[in-house]
């Protein structure tokens, strides 16, 4: 082996188990990210496959003992079309709220907003009977 005086030298065998490593280092990093990525993908929804509906609160909801309230009733979406929903709900809604529920393409509840009458489209507006 030839050394020259300043540099630091890194034999072959060694050399190749530090680059090979590095690079299974890199392959772990990268097949973690994917599957993380991967676990929360239906959260994520970026094609819009989300619909909203809409829905007066009319009752105060059925009482569960430890996990809030159950409210079923009828929503409707933009067109007017009608979809029984049930719901749990962590806190009481408000009775005589107007909501927007929005749902995934797997029927779950996303998010809950309050709304306001102007904010609901007019055939839903008929639908539940509110101008």
């Amino acid at each position: 082996m030839l050394y020259i005086k300043g540099f630091h030298h890194i034999d072959n065998d060694r050399k190749g188990v530090f680059v090979l490593k590095k690079n299974l280092g890199l392959i772990i990093l990268l097949l973690g990210s994917m599957a993380l990525v991967g676990c929360e993908r239906d959260q994520y929804n970026v094609l819009g496959h989300e619909t909203e509906f809409y829905a007066a609160m009319l009752s105060e909801g059925k009482d569960l003992t430890d996990k809030g309230k159950e409210y079923t009733l009828p929503t409707y979406d933009k067109d007017g079309n009608k979809k029984i929903l049930t719901y749990i709900a962590d806190s009481k809604i408000p009775e005589g709220s107007l909501v927007k529920f929005t749902i995934n393409q797997q029927g779950e509840v996303i998010t809950l907003d309050n709304v306001a009458i102007k904010d609901i489209p007019e055939p839903a507006q008929k639908q539940l009977h509110i101008q």
